[in-house]
């Protein structure tokens, strides 16, 4: 942040029960010194109601506008024959501190996020896939093949190169250039 604390993501479960059930939520802790010390702890994703719902890997990105964008790999335990999996989106408009309720964003799984050049929000995922976003990521109109993922990475190289690599066993890569229209 502007005020040099930083800002981690985290996930994990709140209770022994929800242990036992794996319903995992996702929060934020904060550092004031460096990292010296983690505290400040703020709740972002979990189905307190339902005990349903999983939230876990999760990634955040500060907009031009001030707004933070989270992406959520969401999961439904509930769900038979396997757990479902996707994505879920909430939105801070105070660095954090409180969230909207998670939404659907699309099908995919281990979300990780760039602001592109242009505007635009970019979340490689561990289904293969990148998800494009131009509203500050309240719909996802444009879904691009990638190399496959099980754990992506995403990095902006200057304004027209991004780099999509998998930061488990595979060890693939991509490199995508933006071709102006």
């Amino acid at each position: 942040m502007d005020d040099h604390t930083l800002a981690m993501t985290v996930y994990g479960c709140l209770s022994e029960e929800d242990t036992s059930g794996r319903i995992d939520c996702c929060g934020i802790f904060r550092s004031t010194d460096g990292g010296e010390s983690w505290g400040d702890f703020s709740l972002v994703a979990y189905d307190e109601e339902f005990h349903e719902i999983a939230y876990n890997e999760m990634d955040i990105q500060p907009m031009p506008d001030g707004a933070w964008v989270a992406l959520i790999r969401t999961e439904w335990r509930s769900h038979h024959g396997g757990e479902s999996s996707s994505s879920s989106v909430c939105f801070s408009r105070d660095l954090g501190y409180t969230w909207t309720q998670p939404e659907f964003a699309f099908i995919s799984a281990v979300p990780t996020l760039a602001l592109l050049s242009d505007g635009g929000l970019v979340c490689a995922t561990s289904f293969c896939t990148l998800h494009l976003s131009y509203d500050g990521g309240y719909s996802w109109s444009r879904e691009l093949p990638a190399h496959t993922m099980q754990y992506p990475g995403v990095e902006l190289w200057g304004t027209d190169h991004m780099f999509v690599y998998d930061l488990w066993q595979n060890r693939g890569a991509s490199i995508y250039r933006r071709v102006p229209q």
